[in-house]
Parts: C-alpha cells; structure tokens; sequence
C-alpha cells in the first residue's frame, strides 16, 4: 500500500508525471476553471472524495491542492457564476488589532447549521444560512502556551463555539481540517499540534448552541472530543534539522486513499530520534483512537514538504512530497 522514497503510492507513476504535477503546482498554486466537478471521478466504488461538499475544507481546499475558484463576473453574474468583489472593505477584524491573531497557514470554511442546537426555533441570527470560519490562537494559560479554537459566525465575527485544547509545544501551524465523518450533516474538526515533544491528532464533533439571546459559546465541551492519537517520538514542527527557517510545519491532509468514497488523514512529520522525515497515514473512526494504516520512512531530506494527493487511474493513487 505504501513504498519508501518520496511517494508512497499503489501503483508505479513515470518520473516525468511526477515533475510536471510539481511543476503545475508551483506555477498555479491557483487554479481557475469553470467546471467543479471535474476533479470527481468514478472507480468501482463509485465517486472519489474531493471536498466532502465542504466550502473551504483543508488548506489548498483539495486533495490535490488545486485551490479552485468558483467562475465570477465583474457586474453581472449568471447561472453558477459570482458576482466578484471589486472593491473590498474590512467587515470586521476579529482579533484586536496588533494581536498576531491566527498562527495557522491555513483557515478552513464550513457551514456548521446541522451542529447548531436552537431548541427546536428557526433564527436566522445563529449563522443559519452563513459559513463559519475555525481559527485557532495562542493565549497564556497559567504561565504556558495553550491552543485555543474557536469557530465564529462568518456574518458578525461572534465567537460561536470555544474549546481550550491545552498546552503546546510551539505555535500551531498545522490548518484545522473539516469533514462529516459519519455523513449525519454535522461538520467534524481535526486539529493537529505538538504537545510535550509529541505529534497530537484530535477529531472534535463541535455542539454549538444558539438561543435568542445569541450563542453559547463558553462552558466545557471536552465531551465534544471524539479521540485523540499521538507519536512518542514523530513532531509536527521540523524544529531541531531546520533552526533556521522558523521551524517548517507540513500541512495535514485529507485524501481517499483507498478511492472509496471516504478520506483518510495523511501526516509528514519528523521522527526526533533520528531526525528522519515520516508519512503516516490515519483512518477516521467516530470512536476509539486510530492506528495508522501505514507509515514511510523517508531516507533523505530535513524536512518534507505539504503531502499532495493524485489519482493515477480508477484502482490506484499516489500521496507526493
């Protein structure tokens, strides 16, 4: 299911592929098209996932980080067609201003309404028709870095649901990831972060409630966590081979390995024992914590690069690096 060296893949993939993949995703980190179901193709088990039909679900938005835009018009949009922001304002700013605010390199995009509990009313006040936004920040707690993730109201900036994660290492870079992972509508959340020298993974299935009044966003929600994984040994951050580039953190990403419909999380982190670069690959349960599908030793390079995803043919598929 996985081999060494810098892509573990099903099947064999010419060289040349390979190079013009990267080269096309150096050139158009951004790329326009019309057509957005293009990326969708069908195998035995039927349609491969893409985006879980989530707005903005990961950073780079697809598997293959081909960060699609859907078409625009300058004036008058028709059909699928937006119509485009020809001159921007700021609606509000959410941290205050000189805070350095999200640390993450990415901000995932959702709409969360199956996750919001009203009490049975229709309010149009509780981002019922709206996307939301989930930011994670670094706040002291108690004399030590702690992660705070927050998912607010993408109309007014109102904080919806807060969760304190804990303590951590260094800054969290990693973007949080959405997906339903048991297709019941509500939206879940994977974070990932260092803590105590350990790479940590979290799915989160955030309850968000939501009355007259406004959002209820404080309170415990620790019971909101669905599992937690970690590596004694693996760290996110690149923090010991790399101490003079800011401590290079790759992105976690959701891809279907197995092109079955359901996506797996995929980790290049780096094994502090021997300074190597690893890829893990995690399934998505709703209980219990995880074991990794597989995991790759690369046996060159300081750090690795953002995992991409590619679909070879109907049966195989390859994670690149």
């Amino acid at each position: 299911m996985a081999s060494g060296g810098r892509a573990a893949q099903y099947a064999p993939i010419p060289i040349l592929g390979l190079i013009l993949l990267l080269l096309g995703q150096i050139l158009s980190p951004i790329a326009l098209t019309s057509d957005d179901g293009a990326e969708l193709v069908s195998t035995k088990n039927g349609d491969v996932w893409v985006d879980g039909d989530i707005e903005w679900p990961q950073f780079g938005r697809t598997p293959g980080h081909q960060s699609t835009v859907p078409p625009h018009s300058p004036s008058e949009p028709t059909g699928n067609e937006l119509l485009s922001i020809t001159d921007p304002v700021l609606n509000w700013r959410h941290y205050p201003e000189g805070d350095v605010g999200v640390e993450t390199l990415a901000v995932p995009l959702g709409n969360f309404s199956q996750n919001i509990d009203t009490g049975g009313l229709v309010l149009d006040s509780c981002a019922r028709d709206s996307l939301s936004p989930v930011f994670i920040h670094q706040e002291t707690v108690g004399g030590n870095p702690h992660a705070i993730m927050r998912i607010v109201d993408g109309d007014s900036s109102q904080i919806m649901w807060e969760v304190d994660i804990g303590t951590i290492d260094l800054e969290v870079k990693a973007s949080p990831v959405l997906l339903d992972v048991d297709d019941d509508g509500a939206l879940e959340v994977i974070v990932v972060y260092d803590s105590n020298g350990q790479a940590t993974v979290e799915l989160w299935s955030p309850y968000i409630e939501c009355d007259v009044t406004g959002w209820k966003a404080s309170g415990s929600h620790e019971t909101e966590r669905l599992w937690r994984w970690s590596h004694s040994t693996f760290e996110m951050a690149a923090d010991r081979t790399c101490q003079t580039c800011h401590r290079p953190v790759a992105q976690p990403l959701l891809a279907d390995l197995f092109l079955d419909g359901s996506p797996e999380l995929i980790l290049a982190m780096i094994d502090d024992s021997n300074d190597e670069p690893n890829i893990v690959a995690l399934p998505l349960p709703t209980t219990g914590t995880p074991s990794p599908i597989w995991e790759v030793t690369l046996d060159k390079g300081t750090h690795p690069s953002d995992p991409a995803w590619v679909q070879i043919d109907a049966v195989s598929s390859a994670i690149l690096l």
